[in-house]
């Protein structure tokens, strides 16, 4: 093994004082393996969403996610519940149906018609919603720079999550739209206390309560609006009557692989760190090992791999990504 660094990287007299990271046969591998990643990258996405494996492996990614934010302040993880998973999926297949996005639907139809559609009835509920992503990792960083959307995830009085996705267009384009929401479920015993619905806010958003929701409740809904007047958190009761939550063993949903698989863009970023690392070391050796035996062919050939890493990463990170849209 230790032969084999010295004749790849280090130069010396029995390999001429060219090391073979820089040869040709060594360069067209390096050239092809940085090109092949960036196909790769590209094309993940849509070998994903042919085979279905986004709906399948995102949201178990996502609440793997939000549960470990959720112990920075040391919340209980949050379960997954089938019936918000429902709920979300009716939200997702709406978006993707009528190609808008949005807590309310263009027939007005706010966040809490889907929980009460797929038959959730909560003390708490909330709604964080994205579009134009790649990476699993660009949704939850998303969701987390924004404060609205991080008080949904860091919500202690929440005790289920449910994410589901679909594929439509958005502003011209085919995209997913994920919808992920929080929910903690009435008390079982007792008589419900319907509730008026408030006045509606006079936000830009203009979101409320619906007479559809049928709950316990002290207050009614609110919301969180940021300085442009864009809803960030939907919260839409507070319960006297919320179900008592059991302390459960933290749980993980998603594999390690399962995590690479949705995360197209750390792979590329990662691979491609490490290939530049390597090209930097390997120039570093081969110019000052033996300072009095130089190659600027090989110099040239090693400069020239180190900027067609850096020129791909940047043109697939701020070229050809679009920015995570959230709601």
């Amino acid at each position: 093994m230790l032969k084999w660094l010295k004749k790849v990287f280090i130069p010396h007299k029995h390999n001429d004082y060219k090391p073979h990271l820089f040869r040709k046969a060594g360069a067209i591998l390096l050239f092809s393996l940085i090109v092949f990643l960036f196909v790769a990258t590209i094309s993940g996405p849509i070998v994903l969403n042919r085979f279905d494996l986004t709906a399948l492996v995102l949201p178990k990614v996502l609440v793997d996610y939000a549960n470990e934010n959720r112990d920075i302040e040391n919340f209980k993880h949050l379960a997954i519940s089938p019936v918000l998973e429902k709920a979300a999926q009716l939200k997702a297949n709406d978006m993707a149906e009528k190609g808008y996005f949005a807590h309310n639907s263009p027939e007005g139809k706010n966040p809490w018609y889907f929980f009460s559609q797929a038959g959730y009835s909560f003390a708490y509920a909330g709604e964080n919603l994205a579009v134009n992503f790649t990476d699993s990792v660009d949704v939850s960083l998303a969701w987390m720079a924004s404060p609205g959307h991080r008080a949904n995830i860091m919500n202690g009085n929440f005790s289920e999550i449910g994410i589901a996705t679909a594929e439509g267009m958005y502003q011209g384009r085919p995209t997913v739209f994920v919808v992920q929401l929080f929910g903690r479920p009435v008390a079982k015993q007792g008589t419900p206390k319907t509730v008026t619905p408030a006045p509606k806010p006079t936000t830009s958003t203009g979101l409320t309560q619906t007479p559809s929701q049928t709950v316990l409740a002290e207050s009614v809904a609110s919301e969180i609006t940021d300085q442009n007047g864009n809803s960030e958190l939907y919260v839409s009761v507070e319960n006297i009557t919320a179900e008592n939550v059991a302390t459960t063993p933290d749980t993980t949903y998603s594999s390690f692989i399962e995590r690479i698989i949705v995360s197209p863009n750390k792979i590329l970023s990662s691979a491609y760190f490490i290939l530049a690392l390597i090209i930097v070391i390997g120039l570093i050796l081969l110019v000052f090992i033996e300072i009095k035996q130089q190659h600027p062919r090989l110099i040239l050939i090693g400069l020239g791999l180190l900027i067609i890493v850096i020129g791909l990463w940047y043109i697939y990170e701020f070229v050809l990504v679009s920015p995570v849209l959230i709601v």
